[in-house]
């Protein structure tokens, strides 16, 4: 199937890189640093989003990134965006628009709205690129996809040469281009200590040192997490943006509990029931991933962070928490407990999850604790003041930690569809597994060999006679 996939997209990609001469192999990280006789042609591409969840255009941000890749161009951050709010919270690896027009306002012409420049989607790079509509007369463009577009640039030597050279994952390796692109937008750690203290109160159920790691520490240095669970329920109200505050929120409540209270095969306690089921057949799996990768952040961390490690074993925070905010876990810490990162698109069932996974054997479930409701992040303004004005932080916690886990467990009511919120959280994902190899064979280190492998998603998904099923995708 992989080698069909490859071939149809060959074919499909063929004619959009059909004149090479379009190409300016450039990697969009060096930023501004140009030669200075080269100043006039500098370029750039603006991402962000607004308007649709933030997971849309995540998904769609790696195929911009190459599109900067192979134009030459500088990628800049849309402060009033959704991955613009996300890089005011993390520490990203591009900057804001704003600060780079005030820095450099004679590169714009002007142009210091991101409103008035130019949108592009995959389509306009094809006809960029076949010389149907070039763009080069534009020094700012923006990045308008809102879909998955992995390896648009496929059919033309010279482009997967380049994004070869770029990113040191081989030509037809796409799942390592998009790791290699998220990698670059997104290092973390969390930026403002306010925050993360707050922060770190609210997610509860496991030890105080993995949440303090998780928030504090750079994406390639995190722990990881054994796995993760997204619920992408979307009803009703959440999809239209109702709020306690709205006269439709008693028939949010009904919809949401009759969900709950349901005894369908495809809802309610059931789904708990699945998805437990599927953690603990993979249990021993997962415990032997888990100590694999001990073995290798210890041997990493050892060998390049020492004076890291060091100074950081001193932290108050980084102390075993017995309480786990009333999370208590009932059995053996070091050899029978497996964390597993809790997150969805409704606080009630959430926690009726979480309680229903409460005290189990073998499962320590993390999650972010609120009382207020998640809203859609359709409305930026309206997301950043639900939860208690707390709703983008949980969101980017939320997506953050999804792309710290080994395994994501998906379910999306009434639709097989894959969320892109869990599916661009998993292609940031990416482990320790390259960097062990390399140091098993002494083989020299850079700094592309934290990308490693990533993670593996598996989304449920329900037969027409009514039987779970569960299939892999990335």
């Amino acid at each position: 199937m992989a080698q069909l996939f490859l071939l149809a997209l060959f074919l499909l990609c063929s004619r959009i890189l059909s004149d090479s001469s379009a190409i300016v192999c450039r990697d969009p990280n060096f930023g501004t640093h140009i030669a200075a006789h080269t100043k006039a042609n500098r370029k750039y591409l603006l991402i962000g989003g607004k308007g649709a969840g933030i997971g849309n255009f995540l998904i769609f941000y790696p195929a911009a990134y190459y599109f900067a890749a192979l134009t030459g161009r500088s990628i800049l951050i849309i402060d009033d965006s959704l991955i613009g709010e996300m890089c005011k919270l993390l520490v990203c690896g591009f900057p804001l628009y704003s600060e780079v027009t005030k820095a450099f306002p004679s590169q714009f012409h002007g142009q210091l709205h991101w409103e008035s420049v130019k949108g592009v989607k995959v389509y306009d790079f094809q006809r960029h690129f076949n010389r149907e509509a070039p763009l080069e007369s534009h020094t700012i463009l923006r990045a308008d996809g809102f879909k998955q577009f992995s390896g648009w640039y496929q059919g033309n030597n010279e482009s997967v040469n380049c994004i070869a050279k770029i990113t040191g994952c081989s030509m037809t390796d796409i799942s390592c281009h998009e790791r290699f692109a998220f990698s670059k937008l997104v290092n973390g750690p969390f930026k403002i200590d306010s925050i993360i203290s707050t922060e770190e109160k609210r997610l509860i159920g496991v030890p105080g040192n993995l949440r303090h790691a998780m928030m504090t520490l750079p994406h390639a240095y995190a722990p990881r997490l054994d796995a993760a669970i997204h619920l992408r329920l979307q009803f009703e109200h959440f999809e239209y943006l109702v709020g306690p505050e709205d006269a439709g929120w008693s028939n949010a409540i009904k919809e949401q509990d009759d969900w709950l209270n349901s005894t369908a095969h495809n809802a309610g306690i059931n789904i708990f029931k699945i998805i437990e089921q599927k953690i603990m057949q993979d249990y021993t799996t997962i415990k032997k991933m888990q100590e694999q990768q001990r073995r290798s952040l210890k041997n990493f961390l050892h060998r390049h962070m020492l004076d890291v490690v060091t100074s950081n074993l001193t932290h108050p925070n980084l102390i075993s928490d017995e309480n786990m905010e009333n999370e208590v876990f009932q059995g053996n810490v070091d050899d029978d407990r497996i964390y597993v990162y809790l997150a969805a698109d409704n606080q009630p069932i959430k926690e009726a999850f979480a309680h229903y996974l409460k005290d189990h054997d073998n499962i320590a479930v993390m999650r972010v604790k609120n009382y207020g409701h998640i809203a859609h992040a359709k409305n930026l303004e309206y997301v950043k003041g639900s939860q208690n004005n707390t709703g983008m932080m949980d969101l980017v916690v939320d997506w953050y930690s999804l792309s710290l886990a080994n395994i994501v467990y998906s379910f999306r009511r009434n639709s097989d569809m894959i969320s892109t919120f869990a599916q661009s959280a998993q292609h940031l994902s990416r482990t320790f597994d390259t960097v062990e190899e390399k140091l098993s064979k002494h083989e020299k280190m850079n700094e592309d060999d934290e990308v490693g492998r990533g993670s593996e998603g598996l989304q449920l998904l329900f037969t027409h006679s009514g039987q779970p099923m569960w299939r892999k995708y990335w």
